[in-house]
């Protein structure tokens, strides 16, 4: 399943399904802030009041849209972790680093339509939401592997949801690294940023040097080709010469 797709021709969605597509394609293109309600009333050749009896407003809209986005991808994760079967705490943590790459390495071009649109000035509002979408379904599931590990004796630390917390801000600051070193291309190292964090986050459960693993190389080598394959055919189209 894709994380987010182009609009569809399909007669089949119902009316708050087609709100949801919709809207976040403007979102996507014009900036939440810049898409009105009268702008998805139009794209969606609905009335007013047939918007209002789905959602109480934009924000409400917003919220649903970043809740389906943050959930899909999750669930994918989290099924991609069941068919992993790790065998401890320590096994767990660097198995959902890994799966999460792998599954980013599945769905690049959904993955690159939503990066090169949050990352637009306009959409500083829809960025944030996603963010904190994304830190509400993780928190959990990392409180889950940490509280395991403190049983089993693998992990030290004293308030697992605190824990949990810093540990998601610190792969959040190396999401921001890496996309700027995959999408944008910047100067910084890699391997040393990565190999920051990872220290940061064994100190953060006083851990041996080298027990965690941030990043699969096989995925992450998979996904730069894979981008630059995306940015190269994007070039291609828009060189393509327009006959209409």
């Amino acid at each position: 399943m894709s994380l987010i797709t182009a609009p569809t021709q399909s007669t089949k969605r119902n009316t708050r399904e087609k709100i949801m597509e919709e809207a976040s394609i403007l979102f996507m293109e014009k900036g939440f802030s810049a898409t009105s309600v009268d702008d998805i009333l139009n794209r969606v050749s609905i009335a007013k009041g047939t918007f209002y009896h789905h959602f109480i407003s934009k924000e409400a809209l917003l919220e649903t849209i970043t809740d389906n986005l943050s959930r899909i991808g999750f669930d994918e994760i989290l099924e991609r972790m069941k068919l992993a079967k790790p065998e401890n705490p320590i096994s767990k943590l660097n198995s959902l680093f890994r799966v999460s790459m792998e599954w980013k390495d599945d769905n690049i071009e959904s993955m690159m339509y939503l990066i090169e649109a949050l990352y637009k000035d306009t959409n500083t509002s829809l960025r944030i939401s996603l963010r904190n979408k994304s830190r509400k379904l993780n928190i959990p599931l990392f409180e889950e592997i940490l509280l395991e590990g403190k049983k089993k004796q693998d992990f030290q630390f004293d308030n697992s949801f605190l824990t949990a917390e810093m540990i998601i801000i610190l792969l959040e600051g190396l999401s921001d690294h890496l996309t700027e070193d995959l999408i944008f291309n910047s100067n910084v190292p890699s391997t040393e940023v990565i190999q920051n964090y990872q220290t940061a986050i064994e100190r953060l459960l006083l851990l041996s040097p080298n027990n965690i693993r941030l990043i699969d190389w096989n995925s992450y080598k998979s996904i730069k080709s894979k981008i630059q394959l995306y940015k190269q055919n994007q070039t291609n189209k828009k060189s393509l010469p327009n006959y209409s």
